[in-house]
């Protein structure tokens, strides 16, 4: 007798052993580890506390409830997004990332974009005289010093028009202050993204005229669509992640985080 309890008890340490062994497992399948550079605001930053925080958290985050998935998230270096892709490190990145053939050559893409900016010019709130890019000849225009996209296209657009030129005028300072130098008459104008500029209004309160550049001439200077990318290893992940992701933009929940943040609709 006692030995068939003995042999009913072990049967039962090893059921529940299996059992914690399986919740275990199944715990760890559907964690996921995702990492974010922190920054720039409002995309998302880093809280004093240290939890990242931002539409581009929100958005995983809504996107891993619905389809059943626990988020390990990691604050890193941008370049190290790629590097911890390339090592299985992390699953998922998300830093508005736009779509480029050589990423697209190493990692997988959500099918659905997340966010959609656009590229403008800005001017004061008083001035009609600028609508184009061909507008900006002879106009005192800033750009970066560290070769951005924009930069990149109004220095092209100059060696295209050697008779034409516009005037780049090379700052060191934060595209936000360039904006708002576009405000003060600093300069006469600016090229960058509607994103940026509706934060300036929003923060400072000041007043312009914002000319949406047309779809041709925004995807000339840079892509305007972000999207999650996967490590090669990961594409249970993308397609589960996809469809949630698809159920958030029909839904409407895309759209209302990105009003939170934005005070402006970027989901499409």
């Amino acid at each position: 007798m006692m030995k068939k309890i003995i042999v009913l008890a072990v049967m039962a340490a090893a059921v529940v052993m299996n059992l914690a062994a399986a919740g275990k497992k199944e715990q760890a399948e559907n964690v996921i580890r995702i990492a974010g550079a922190g920054g720039p605001k409002p995309y998302q930053w880093v809280e004093t506390n240290g939890t990242l925080v931002g539409y581009d958290i929100d958005v995983a985050n809504e996107i891993a409830k619905r389809a059943g998935y626990s988020l390990q998230w990691e604050q890193t270096e941008f370049p190290a997004l790629f590097l911890g892709l390339d090592a299985n490190k992390y699953q998922v990145v998300v830093n508005n990332l736009s779509k480029t053939p050589e990423r697209a050559a190493k990692y997988l893409y959500s099918d659905e974009y997340y966010l959609r900016n656009r590229i403008v010019i800005v001017v004061r709130k008083d001035r009609t005289d600028i609508k184009t890019i061909d507008d900006l000849v002879g106009k005192k225009v800033p750009i970066g010093s560290g070769g951005n996209t924009h930069s990149l296209y109004l220095q092209a657009y100059n060696k295209e028009h050697p008779d034409a030129q516009i005037d780049l005028i090379v700052s060191e300072t934060e595209v936000p202050v360039q904006v708002a130098g576009v405000a003060t008459g600093q300069y006469d104008a600016g090229v960058t993204d509607l994103v940026v500029v509706n934060n300036v209004i929003k923060e400072t309160g000041l007043e312009f005229n914002i000319i949406v550049l047309p779809d041709e001439i925004q995807e000339a200077i840079a892509p305007t669509r972000s999207y999650f990318l996967f490590s090669q290893s990961s594409k249970e992940i993308q397609r589960k992640w996809d469809a949630a992701l698809a159920e958030i933009i029909a839904d409407g929940t895309l759209s209302t985080i990105s009003l939170k943040y934005f005070d402006y609709d970027y989901s499409r």
